[in-house]
């Protein structure tokens, strides 16, 4: 099936969320997002699939939803993608700031044919050679995604984890700095 994004309008009490999302949101930015909803309206686009699952938007649905609020909503409808395309469009969505729920995230990631591995450290120590972590910027984790099997190879010769894993201890928040491989690449030459 050839892939193809439509631009519709669609009623919000529509919208499933039965996908899944990853992505996770506390009390008081859930009351700030209803409070930006009240008074600046809805400005985003919802990204869904053929079956009015939400890709992408869940938080600002969940948000209009618990004001009561069913109005038509713009969104953009994926035909003709994978799960795993879907679910690597959620995330390419959400790499803004706020945070994952580490957990969901892996379990989503899992079922995708690619690994990540994570080094556990603080912010100092996170610092990439030719990527100085901006002032405003806080880590404890950088994620490395590679978008290709050789990538992810020369990645591990590179940095020297062949074979080694590290899990995450999902009981402590995790603050992530996400780039791709090939970019780090980029900023070295």
């Amino acid at each position: 099936m050839e892939k193809k994004i439509i631009l519709e309008k669609v009623k919000l009490s529509e919208l499933k969320t039965g996908f899944g999302n990853p992505r996770k949101i506390k009390k008081q930015n859930l009351s700030e997002l209803k409070e930006s909803i009240n008074n600046f309206g809805d400005f985003g686009v919802f990204v869904i699939d053929e079956k009015n699952n939400l890709i992408s938007g869940t938080q600002r649905a969940r948000a209009m939803i618990e004001q009561g609020l069913d109005v038509e909503v713009d969104c953009k409808r994926l035909i003709g993608y994978t799960d795993a395309e879907k679910r690597i469009i959620n995330v390419k969505c959400n790499q803004h700031s706020g945070e994952w729920d580490a957990e969901k995230l892996a379990n989503w990631l899992s079922e995708i044919n690619s690994k990540i591995y994570v080094h556990d450290g603080n912010a100092d120590s996170a610092e990439i050679d030719g990527m100085p972590l901006n002032a405003f910027e806080k880590y404890n984790f950088v994620m490395i995604v590679c978008r290709n099997e050789l990538d992810y190879l020369n990645l591990q010769r590179q940095f020297k984890i062949e074979n080694k894993k590290q899990s995450l201890n999902v009981k402590k928040m995790v603050t992530a700095r996400a780039v791709w491989y090939d970019e780090i690449e980029r900023l070295r030459d």
